[in-house]
């Protein structure tokens, strides 16, 4: 194990991922402060990249019932009620907010304290995956060690290493990652700011953006309701039709320009929407799809161009 700052381990430490990586530690960590806080006094981040929503999440519970269906809520729930407290488990990492703390960094372990001490209580689909613990236990958890991180950007800057695949904590998904980034430049940051934060160059980030964007295009356009909802799971996977793409000439023969410099995707005609819609049906939405790698001819093979009006 890789040691932290006075020998603690932090790490995402969940019955899928039980890493015992850390963020590293030295000159980054010099102004990062260590207490024991009132469990109380920690809120949950809506802001998290694990969290990928169109619509903000306004609350601690819908936050809760968010981590309940795609992050395995329950079954970390199950872990800590059975085994305590883990002492060796990272402590999360938080930033000030007024006299209280937004959790930055283990938004689920302090969920799971939360409602494990009847802080707060799961949607009603999910009450059951909340046993009740020892008064013992439940007096142990209303208070919990954390890192106090100066800002949020100081403490992205050090998530972004590990999550975005170069330390050993598993990687922010393709979206959430990408989400990320684009919330920050939606905020005001500039791409060198990014570029920093996220220890990216430049270019990695407008590319990372404009994956993004294109997404975003995706979503607008007509699409059933069983469709729309697949292209709103948080773990879809966008990356083929942005791999398919980048192949030489088929942005061209869609019709999409992905300009880097004012970071826009362009539809070149009317029809290039409806090429890139057949796209992403073809190799999003589709079972058995085609492979990002496929040819132009084998993704468009049963494409129907638009009928022009009379």
């Amino acid at each position: 194990m890789v040691a932290g700052i006075a020998g603690w381990r932090v790490g995402r430490h969940c019955p899928a991922e039980r890493s015992t990586s850390i963020y590293g530690g030295g000159k980054m960590y010099e102004k990062f402060k260590f207490e024991r806080v009132a469990l109380s006094l920690v809120r949950l981040d809506d802001r998290n990249p694990r969290i990928v929503t169109q619509a903000k999440l306004s609350s601690e519970q819908e936050i809760v019932g968010y981590l309940f269906e795609h992050e395995e809520l329950a079954t970390f729930i199950k872990t800590i009620a059975a085994e305590g407290r883990n002492p060796g488990a990272e402590r999360p990492y938080v930033i000030r907010d007024g006299k209280n703390f937004i959790v930055i960094e283990g938004n689920t372990r302090v969920a799971t304290y939360k409602l494990l001490t009847g802080q707060l209580a799961a949607p009603e689909p999910f009450k059951g995956s909340v046993p009740l613990v020892p008064q013992a236990m439940r007096d142990e958890l209303v208070s919990i060690d954390v890192a106090i991180a100066p800002s949020r950007d100081a403490l992205m800057t050090i998530m972004a290493r590990a999550h975005f695949g170069r330390g050993d904590k598993s990687r922010w998904g393709y979206l959430g990652s990408r989400k990320a980034v684009y919330d920050d430049w939606k905020s005001g940051k500039s791409i060198g700011q990014l570029s920093h934060i996220y220890g990216r160059t430049q270019g990695a980030i407008r590319d990372l953006l404009l994956e993004y964007l294109l997404y975003l295009e995706a979503l607008k356009l007509v699409w059933t309701p069983a469709e729309k909802d697949l292209l709103l799971r948080p773990s879809i996977e966008f990356n083929p039709p942005v791999r398919f793409l980048q192949t030489t000439g088929h942005k061209t023969s869609v019709g999409v320009e992905l300009d880097k410099v004012n970071l826009e995707v362009k539809f070149n005609s009317a029809e290039a929407k409806t090429k890139f819609w057949h796209l992403v049906k073809r190799t999003v939405i589709d079972d058995n799809g085609p492979s990002a790698t496929a040819s132009y001819a084998e993704v468009f093979a049963n494409y129907v161009p638009p009928t022009p009006p009379p």
